[in-house]
């Protein structure tokens, strides 16, 4: 896996409902391990507070 950034506005953008999600790094990016995507809703979004749990959680501390 090579490191890099990507900064604001950078990655693959998709409009989902009524936010825009944009995928900061996938599957193939990182060697499988994960996929990081910046979600930007507004908080009359569309699509309700909710937890996958078929995927394993991750935490940025």
């Amino acid at each position: 896996m090579i490191p890099y950034q990507l900064g604001p506005g950078e990655g693959d953008a998709i409009w989902m409902y009524d936010g825009l999600d944009t995928i900061k790094a996938d599957h193939g990016d990182t060697d499988g391990r994960f996929t990081l995507v910046e979600f930007a809703d507004n908080a009359e979004s569309a699509v309700p507070m909710h937890v996958n749990n078929h995927f394993e959680p991750a935490s940025t501390s």
